[in-house]
């Protein structure tokens, strides 16, 4: 659920960095995901590795980015937030489906669905921040369909 966060991390032997959590496949509680770039950083060949980590704030790359899933439609809509320089606490959706905003339900993979969609039409997100920004993107429904787009937003936090 850490996808796409930075975290900063800190490991026995003296490295560190500042990484973006990504997803390869299942992990346990109190780990996370690197990309291998990112692991040879840290990698000093110890076993089991010691490390302390924290979240971070992300450097500015740009907007934040939309990336729906191939299956989302009107009906079920599933995206995952990219991006964003802070982590995420809350994601909620202003739709055709939804007169007022509704949270998102949050995903193992960073995943960030609705399960009754948000309706063809224009939409709002609502991004709350783990630092306690909040940021509103107003999105059109993509004429080709939602299925796969990638929407980019009106800017990133602070």
């Amino acid at each position: 659920s850490y996808c796409d966060a930075c975290i900063y991390v800190e490991t026995a032997q003296g490295k560190s960095a500042v990484l973006r959590v990504v997803t390869y496949g299942d992990t346990t509680p109190n780990s996370i995901d690197v990309s291998p770039a990112a692991y040879a950083i840290l990698n000093s060949g110890e076993y089991p590795r010691n490390m302390t980590w924290w979240f971070a704030q992300c450097p500015a790359t740009g907007p934040v980015k939309y990336e729906f899933q191939t299956g989302s439609n009107e009906w079920w809509t599933s995206l995952w937030v990219r991006n964003a320089r802070v982590p995420l606490t809350k994601v909620e959706v202003k739709s055709k489906n939804h007169a007022s905003f509704v949270e998102l339900t949050r995903g193992s993979d960073g995943t960030l669905t609705d399960g009754s969609g948000f309706g063809a039409g224009p939409f709002s997100l609502r991004l709350s921040g783990l630092d306690g920004q909040v940021r509103t993107d107003d999105l059109a429904w993509p004429s080709a369909g939602i299925a796969g787009a990638m929407l980019d937003g009106s800017g990133n936090f602070d």
